[in-house]
């Protein structure tokens, strides 16, 4: 991985430093992939949380999200609904994954979407 190591990084959320231990055991860089913690992307800089790349899988680009429990509000194998608030006094906003929204909300309880 690059870096080797990102504990001593203050700006690593406690979050990425557990998905950083998790890749560097379990996806196993430098053998299976290569891995980098917030490369620089582009001409404007973006930085995702992680980028992996392996020969046989390809490219994977992973941005970390440090929840907590009752941020979660709805949950289940096939869906998923959370606020979350990337930027403070925005007002947030809500995740949906295979939920119906109307206007920005979830519409609860989650029964999945449409198939059409």
């Amino acid at each position: 991985m690059h870096p080797e190591d990102i504990e001593g990084l203050e700006s690593a959320t406690e979050g990425e430093r557990k998905v950083f231990r998790f890749l560097r055991e379990a996806a196993r860089p430098d053998q299976d992939f290569i891995g980098w913690y917030e490369p620089a992307i582009g001409e404007e800089g973006r930085e995702p949380d992680f980028v992996l790349f392996g020969k046989q899988q390809g490219l994977l680009v992973l941005e970390v999200k440090d929840w907590l429990i009752d941020q979660i509000e709805e949950a289940d194998p096939h869906t998923l609904c959370a606020f979350a608030n990337d930027f403070p006094n925005w007002g947030g906003g809500y995740i949906f994954i295979g939920i119906e929204a109307n206007q920005g909300r979830p519409i609860l309880p989650p029964a999945g979407l449409r198939k059409n």
